[in-house]
């Protein structure tokens, strides 16, 4: 076992980066299914989690100070698993529930831990509070006494995120924008397992290697991602510091885009929650998780939901003014590879200070590097507006075309390939995948549709 791991371990770790190509990460792929069959029937997390007992939850989570509104139900809900649901009407900013700090996993609670000898040597685990988290999941999940095992019993025993993929399952998402994304976080997953596996070898009192199987750390991971949240644990209010926390029950509430009503009051060390809109009797009660895109809800939750979507656009690398171009926008405070949003018709207006810096000639960027950083920035605040109408394709300045026509072939580019029908998905990852590629595939059509990035079709 500790040979394939560290094959897996060189695997994942060549090439110095987290990006990887088809060929390669089926390759992981499948040295990741050979780990999984030696280590068949080893895993503990289908016997610790998955269970059905909301009565012992509640129990234990209002014995330790929780409060859940009398009027909300744990159930089980197609489509959804477990969530909250009301038995009478809510009106909004009606209270939900009250999380005391005691019941929350959080990097503190690591600290205090069976793990703290490995965090007070390891750098992985002191840098990435994510890792930390679940790698405190999983030690739990091991304790048949631990304080939070009525948690443990009702987190889900598996997930949809597309780390549970299979190839065929992500090949679906060839030619979307969130395919490099997907197969780079499969790349980190494996490496921090064999990085891990490797760890504990060297401390086998804290946990055996041959109980840390790649199964288990994969589940700790998605339920960490799909679940954490953060909040204030000390520090001033100028400069406070912060902890990412597993929040018993209130993550029984699933995620639906509204406003922002889960607050932290470190006061009293509590984290509340309160009605986003009023739900009437019998409906699923959602709560709003934060602004997210789809291809994030999609990689580290395993769903769909209404959202915005990202691509993402970068410079040239074949350019001999990638430097100079990625020099400005720097000064712009925008990457050379970057993110924006699209979709409902529109299109962010970083892109459009993009796509001028990218169709820039020599002297145009000679003239903006002489330019103060306050001139700079209000020479690329000149940037259209959805709600505007868009110029005449003659009354367009130089740059200002070439932007234009830079953003509709970059759209034409992007919706060449139409998605197959959902009707041909043969399981529950391959609905995800091709749902996701329609909702991205309408966003790019509306931006294109868009009157301002038709002016570059001419």
């Amino acid at each position: 076992m500790n040979g394939l791991v560290d094959k897996l371990f060189e695997a994942s770790t060549a090439g110095g980066n987290s990006s990887l190509t088809w060929d390669e990460f089926v390759a992981l792929h499948a040295l990741v299914e050979r780990v999984r069959e030696a280590q068949a029937g080893k895993s503990i997390h289908a016997q610790v989690a998955g269970h059905n007992n909301p009565a012992a939850l509640l129990a234990w989570f209002r014995e330790h100070g929780g409060t859940l509104n009398e009027k909300l139900s744990v159930e089980e809900i197609p489509g959804f698993g477990k969530g909250i649901k009301t038995s009478q009407h809510l009106a909004e900013d009606e209270g939900l529930v009250e999380v005391p700090e005691k019941l929350m996993m959080t990097q503190i609670t690591a600290a205090k831990s069976a793990l703290a000898p490995l965090i007070d040597k390891d750098d992985l685990l002191q840098r990435m509070p994510s890792v930390l988290l679940s790698m405190h999941l999983l030690f739990e999940a091991h304790n048949k006494s631990s304080f939070w095992g009525p948690y443990i019993s009702e987190l889900p025993a598996t997930h949809s995120t597309p780390a549970y993929w299979q190839p065929a399952d992500i090949a679906l998402l060839r030619g979307t924008t969130i395919l490099n994304e997907t197969l780079a976080s499969f790349k980190v997953l494996c490496r921090q397992y064999a990085y891990l596996h490797r760890r504990l070898r060297a401390v086998p009192k804290l946990l055996s290697a041959d109980k840390f199987t790649f199964d288990d750390f994969r589940w700790a991971v998605a339920t960490v991602m799909s679940r954490q949240n953060q909040i204030p644990v000390g520090g001033t209010d100028e400069a406070p510091v912060f902890s990412l926390a597993l929040i018993p029950v209130w993550d029984l509430f699933n995620h639906r885009p509204g406003k922002m009503t889960t607050f932290h009051d470190c006061a009293v060390r509590r984290t509340r929650c309160t009605a986003m809109a009023p739900f009437r009797a019998g409906e699923q009660v959602f709560s709003h998780y934060g602004q997210r895109s789809m291809g994030d809800m999609l990689l580290y939750m395993g769903c769909l939901t209404p959202a915005h979507v990202l691509i993402n656009i970068g410079l040239a690398r074949a350019d001999r003014l990638f430097e100079f171009k990625a020099k400005t926008l720097a000064r712009l405070q925008m990457r050379h590879n970057d993110d924006f949003e699209v979709g409902n018709g529109s299109v962010e207006p970083a892109l459009f200070v993009f796509a001028r810096v990218a169709t820039a000639t020599n002297e145009e960027l000679e003239a903006f590097a002489a330019l103060d950083d306050a001139a700079l920035r209000a020479e690329f605040s000149k940037v259209p507006s959805a709600s505007a109408d868009p110029p005449a394709p003659g009354a367009l300045v130089t740059l200002d075309a070439r932007a234009y026509q830079f953003l509709f072939m970059r759209f034409r580019l992007l919706t060449t390939q139409p998605p197959p029908a959902l009707e041909t998905a043969t399981n529950a990852f391959q609905r995800l995948a091709l749902g996701y590629r329609h909702a991205e595939h309408s966003a790019l059509l509306s931006c294109l549709a868009t009157p301002h990035v038709q002016v570059g079709k001419s």
